[in-house]
């Protein structure tokens, strides 16, 4: 009888896998070209850091991947990221891309945020060696937190955390 890891390697087809990882660098790299054009409209101090805190919606979404490939992360909080990741795919949320371009991007970022955060109590190591981005991942959630308490409706706030611990 062969151990559970040659048995996990033999299901894994190579082709499909790269496919796949294509698929979610297109998504990535279509997601970080429209908000881009977007903050590059946006003025004054307000307009700018509300466009950079956006900004960091592809670079969650490529975090919340690849923790959703690790095969680290506990199959109950896979759970969780799958749920995170549908969100981002979903056409509608709470703040919809469709009607409201970037900005809908908002929620989608403060529900990756809530997930990791919790990924980070459990699995700090795993979650780490999977952030990308060019600055701390701590001073990043804190910045997308602070977003939200600043600007968005505390109701919307409020439903994306009740998401979130159903999630859970």
């Amino acid at each position: 009888m062969k151990d559970d890891q040659d048995y996990d390697l033999e299901l894994i087809d190579p082709e499909e896998d790269l496919r796949d990882a294509r698929k979610v660098n297109r998504f990535y790299d279509r997601m970080r070209k429209r908000i881009s054009a977007w903050a590059a409209g946006q003025g004054g101090e307000k307009g700018q850091n509300i466009a950079e805190t956006i900004l960091l919606a592809p670079d969650f979404f490529m975090l919340l991947t690849r923790l959703m490939l690790d095969n680290r992360v506990p199959l109950r909080s896979k759970a969780t990221v799958v749920g995170g990741l549908a969100y981002y795919l979903l056409p509608l949320d709470f703040l919809p891309e469709l009607l409201l371009g970037p900005i809908g991007y908002g929620d989608d970022l403060v529900l990756a945020v809530l997930i990791i955060n919790s990924l980070l109590n459990t699995e700090p190591e795993v979650v780490l060696s999977h952030w990308s981005g060019k600055e701390d991942l701590l001073y990043k959630i804190r910045k997308v937190t602070n977003y939200a308490e600043e600007y968005l409706h505390k109701s919307v706030y409020g439903k994306i955390k009740g998401f979130f611990d159903k999630l859970k």
